[in-house]
């Protein structure tokens, strides 16, 4: 079977639970003897759309998007604009006419043309998602408000208060250049990312005015709209790999009806290390993590 996956990119420019799941899939997939491919969104131009081959890594063909739409990570979206714009078609079609995949396999929506699903569903090749988040369904990913789970809201009123602090064009268009994927893996990188999600995490919804918050939730039309442009890729989509029963219960929840079943993800370094032991009265349970 040939297989095109479509990720956010290789390691070391791309990290984390997604790009480690869809690293050691490729890897096994390979050695059952399929043929595995990747294609991942790259640097936004002011050009035309197009889909160039990169240097085999990993024992892997890739394939970088040229002008995909942008990828906003967990950091939300203001610039409707942008995350929403068409591109044509025709880049796809000579693609995925060469190349004949008989599955695509999208590990992520974010950065990737609504026109290209249009193009797999034209040639009737299937389309397969796993969930690694909630990106799509909300515009920063994961489901929270402040620090605690957020509510079903039609009307998105709180969103554009998530997305208060979405990365500007400008630096989306820096964080998919050529020299950040480069300067990516540099500690002082890292740290500021650290530093930066603190200060968002110390401001709360809650905390605001009733004035305050019917100026965030003036916007929220917009984001209603976002949420249908998403949900339009997800009717594009043939089925949904849902990474817990929890996940696809928040997707019907929010009108999601594709086609799926829940396939829980791991990867090649979890292995079973449980063992039973006999225990007393008092469970003590502990914590290791970011607060």
């Amino acid at each position: 079977m040939k297989i095109l996956h479509y990720s956010l990119g290789l390691p070391p420019y791309r990290a984390g639970g997604l790009t480690k799941y869809c690293m050691d899939l490729m890897k096994v997939q390979q050695e059952a003897g399929h043929q595995v491919e990747l294609l991942w969104p790259g640097v936004l131009s002011d050009g035309e759309t197009k889909v160039i081959q990169k240097k085999r890594k990993y024992h892997i063909d890739n394939y970088e998007i040229i002008n995909p739409l942008p990828v906003s990570l967990l950091g939300g979206i203001k610039d409707f604009e942008a995350y929403t714009r068409t591109v044509d078609k025709k880049p796809f079609i000579d693609f995925l006419k060469e190349k004949q995949y008989d599955v695509i396999h999208l590990h992520t929506i974010m950065g990737l043309p609504k026109e290209f699903l249009e193009v797999a569903r034209m040639l009737e090749i299937k389309v397969v998602y796993t969930s690694h988040d909630f990106f799509g369904v909300c515009p920063t990913g994961n489901f929270m408000l402040d620090d605690a789970p957020c509510r079903f809201d039609p009307e998105c009123k709180a969103c554009a208060w998530c997305c208060r602090n979405a990365t500007p064009m400008k630096k989306v268009k820096v964080k998919q250049g050529k020299l950040y994927r480069a300067i990516k893996s540099i500690h002082f990188v890292n740290k500021f990312k650290k530093v930066k999600r603190k200060q968002i995490l110390a401001a709360s919804w809650q905390a605001l005015s009733e004035q305050e918050q019917k100026q965030y939730a003036s916007q929220g039309e917009q984001y209603q709209k976002l949420r249908e442009y998403y949900y339009g890729i997800f009717n594009l989509i043939s089925e949904i790999h849902f990474n817990s029963s929890g996940t696809e219960a928040f997707y019907r929840a929010f009108g999601v009806r594709t086609k799926g079943k829940v396939i829980n993800i791991s990867n090649l370094n979890i292995g079973e290390h449980r063992k039973k032991k006999e225990l007393n009265d008092v469970i003590r349970i502990g914590f290791l993590g970011a607060t």
